[in-house]
Formats: C-alpha cells, structure tokens, sequence
C-alpha cells in the first residue's frame, strides 16, 4: 500500500471527516513533500503535513508551516511518536527558512499538549451575534448574489485584497480559495458576494448552517468569514443573508476584538533571528530592546512577536 493511501487510511481512524471531505483533502492539500510519518512494522502509525501558507506581517509577508492532519493510530498512542514528529518537522521548517509554524488544536485539551510542544497561543478570533432587524436598511444600488461557482479571478482579487488588509492575516492562495469554496458546499453552506451598480465585488460572506444541536437557542445561521467595504454593506449582506436562509440571526466569527476574545490557533517562532530582526524594523517606539527579546523562552518571544498582548493575528478558512 502506498504512502498516501496508509495516511488516508490512518486519517479515516482517527478524526471523524466525511468521506467527501477526505476526497477534498486529499486531492488539494495533500503532497508527499510535505508529510512526515512514524513507521512500525512496515506500517505508518503517525503522520502530520507541513502545509505553506504566507502570512501578512505590518507590511511585510512571512512564510508559515501549518500543522494539519497531526494524528496517530490509538494503539500506538503514549509513545511519544507525535513529539519526535513534531521535533522532525521543526528541523525541516527551519531547513524551508520558515518564519513561524501555526496550528489548531482540534480539542480543548490539545491546548496543554502543544504548549509542551513550545507553541503558544497566538491567534484569537471573537463572535459577533447580528438580529435582522424589523425594519430593514435599504441600499438599492446593491445587489447580493450566490454564484453556482464563484472562482473568477475578480472574485478571488477581491478576497485576497481583504484579507491583504489586515496587518497580521493569514493568506489564502487562488487553489486555496477554489477548495475553500468546494469544503463550503460540502457542508450546505456556500458564498454570498454583494455588488454594486457596477457589479463590482464590495462585500462577501462564507456561510454554512450551524448544527440543529447547537446549545444556541434559535435556528442561526454560521458564517465563517465576513468580507466588506463599508458597514452599511455588511448590513445588507447580514440582511440578505438571514433572509434568504429563513433565519433571524446569524453567528458571525470575526477577527479578535478584545477584550471578548476566544482562543483559535497556536504558534511557534521557528526563525528567532530573522522574526526579531523583523519585528524591531516594525516597532519603532517599542520599549522591548533586542536583548530582552534574545532573552525572552521561545513561548514568550512568540506571543510578542505575533503581537498576542493586543490580539493582533488572525487566520481564518483553514482546511483542516
């Protein structure tokens, strides 16, 4: 059985992915150049890929190794193979000149595994609850639309730009945005995109249903990433949306707002000279003076890098 056959099989026993999703994955996220696994036996037992992304950085742009698909079979669990995994990916990204890698731990619980790890919390996100209002807002030049497929190049130009607006953001690629949308439809939900009279792009929304066992009171709608240029277009977006979706509310995750933040990601500074030599070049009135960040843990000198004091970094739309 070849390599990426015994990952998908190993994957398929340890989370609990459709087998449509496990397509997806496989099919656009997976490359063998990017996956390190355990073997006992003649058999892979641990697994995890190393998946690029770049990251916007107060103007510049860094590179970021993603963990994804961090698994190992529950009969060899204790063993201590994601540690030498995890310790074997950290050598590579460093070889890859890799600014930071990033992670979401799937369980609550994995928060405490990973910071043994040396990753720390680093991006939060908040939750924004909309109510259609009784009486509501009118912009008649705007036209909210769901395209069967919506993978234009103006499509994806606008979303990138968004996200480019942001000052510490993961990116997303044009393939990344395609499979995004393909993941979206796999679970019922799907993109609204709002035009002006122009039909040009001024605001974007990536929905789905939220679970009918949510603990929220009320059938909401979920939307994921909220895209616009101008407050009065969200509102005709939230509008359109709840309308269309025969909701009166909707959940909407957004960047981190503090002080209302809840944990999402973690990370880890791979590259300490580079990262810090960055971070001084973009903090000009900072009291930290490059000895106390030479001086600060691993764990400590990430959060200040990634600006996690204020809640600085973001990520969003990750395929895992």
């Amino acid at each position: 059985m070849d390599k990426k056959q015994q990952i998908i099989n190993l994957w398929r026993t340890c989370f609990r992915d459709s087998e449509a999703f496990i397509s997806l994955y496989f099919d656009c996220v997976y490359k063998d150049e990017n996956t390190m696994t355990i073997e006992k036996d003649g058999k892979i037992v641990s697994a995890l890929q190393i998946v690029p992304y770049t990251m916007t950085y107060w103007g510049a742009e860094i590179s970021v190794g993603y963990i994804s698909g961090a698994c190992t079979a529950p009969e060899e669990r204790g063993q201590g193979f994601m540690r030498q995994l995890l310790r074997r990916a950290f050598k590579e990204m460093e070889r890859r000149e890799i600014a930071i890698s990033a992670l979401i731990p799937a369980d609550p619980w994995l928060f405490d595994y990973y910071r043994e790890q040396g990753y720390t919390e680093a991006f939060d996100y908040s939750v924004e609850m909309y109510i259609r209002p009784n009486t509501p807002i009118q912009l008649p030049r705007i036209t909210v639309i769901q395209p069967e497929v919506p993978t234009t190049d103006e499509l994806f130009a606008y979303f990138n730009r968004k996200l480019r607006e942001r000052p510490s953001c993961i990116l997303h690629s044009q393939d990344d945005f395609i499979t995004i949308l393909r993941d979206l439809r796999l679970g019922n939900g799907g993109v609204y995109t709002a035009l002006d009279e122009n039909e040009k792009v001024v605001g974007m929304a990536f929905t789905r249903p939220l679970e009918a066992d949510t603990a929220l009171s009320g059938k909401k709608l979920f939307i994921k990433e909220l895209l616009y240029d101008s407050e009065a277009i969200k509102e005709v977006l939230l509008q359109e949306l709840t309308r269309r979706n025969n909701v009166s509310q909707a959940m909407v995750n957004t960047p981190p707002s503090p002080p209302g933040t809840l944990p999402m990601g973690m990370a880890r500074v791979i590259d300490t000279k580079r990262m810090i030599h960055l971070w001084l070049s973009k903090q000009h009135e900072s009291p930290v003076s490059p000895k106390d960040l030479e001086q600060m843990d691993r764990q400590t000198l990430t959060r200040q890098l990634m600006g996690y004091p204020k809640r600085v970094a973001y990520m969003s739309l990750m395929l895992d």
